[in-house]
């Protein structure tokens, strides 16, 4: 179900700066391990199954961070879980 959603169509910057931590501690659930940041990261995780979800700060966003390819289809996973949550 999953693999199926279209992140070309999505924006990239989905994550409100306020969800990151929740975010984290999602993937952490997944059995998701926190790595060394990079440029411009401010989230890093890895599975030994999995590939790297990898959350960069933008210089021109204000209030969002952005992600792409596997990283934005785990954070897709989350959203839909999180909408779930809130019915």
């Amino acid at each position: 179900m999953y693999g199926q959603i279209n992140t070309k169509r999505r924006s990239r910057c989905m994550l409100h700066k306020d969800k990151l931590r929740e975010f984290e501690r999602w993937l952490v659930g997944q059995g998701y391990k926190p790595q060394a940041l990079k440029d411009y990261e401010v989230l890093r995780m890895t599975h030994p199954r999995h590939k790297t979800v990898i959350v960069w700060a933008k210089l021109d966003a204000t209030t969002h961070y952005t992600t792409q390819g596997e990283s934005g289809i785990k954070l897709a996973e989350w959203l839909e879980q999180r909408k779930g949550k809130d019915r």
